[in-house]
């Protein structure tokens, strides 16, 4: 697993399965750059993509049917951020394999061009009940906390 560390891995999140979920350039040593959300076990065995065809970016977070994902982008990250500083909060359905942008969102502060120690990453995160996510923007000159009813997207069962 340390191999595969050495290889950009970063934003490791506990699954609802007890596994962990992370952005991972899992084929790098065989020359592809892209990293993907990834899963492996506590321990490390069992490194898979958890979806093979998506761009692995942000900060995911796994619902706990394990059916779908959220997470957002970075500006800059061409791949899937928006040409005007605004960055998508992605719905991927894993049994599917398909990415939705659901949200479009601004985290540029005027600061951020003096340091970036004011970014605002929006860390989509699922609520206890499953059918909402919270997450950080900026609009109206402020930081702010939002919240977004994704009930018509998911089944908030469980299992």
């Amino acid at each position: 697993m340390m191999n595969q560390w050495k290889q950009f891995g970063h934003h490791l999140v506990w699954m609802p399965d007890g596994a962990l979920s992370m952005n991972l350039c899992v084929d790098k040593a065989k020359g592809d750059d892209m990293c993907y959300f990834a899963k492996v076990n506590y321990d490390g065995a069992g490194l898979s993509k958890i979806v093979g065809n998506i761009p692995g970016t942000g900060h995911p977070s796994v619902h706990a049917s394990g059916k779908y994902l959220i997470t957002d982008a970075y500006p800059g990250e061409t791949n899937v951020s928006f040409d005007d500083g605004s960055v998508p909060i992605r719905f991927i359905n894993i049994e599917k394999q398909t990415c939705t942008n659901i949200i479009r969102m601004h985290t540029l502060t005027p600061e951020e061009a003096e340091s970036s120690a004011f970014r605002v990453d929006p860390h989509p995160a699922w609520t206890p009940d499953w059918k909402h996510i919270v997450f950080n923007g900026f609009a109206g000159g402020t930081r702010r906390v939002y919240i977004a009813d994704l009930s018509g997207l998911v089944d908030s069962r469980r299992s």
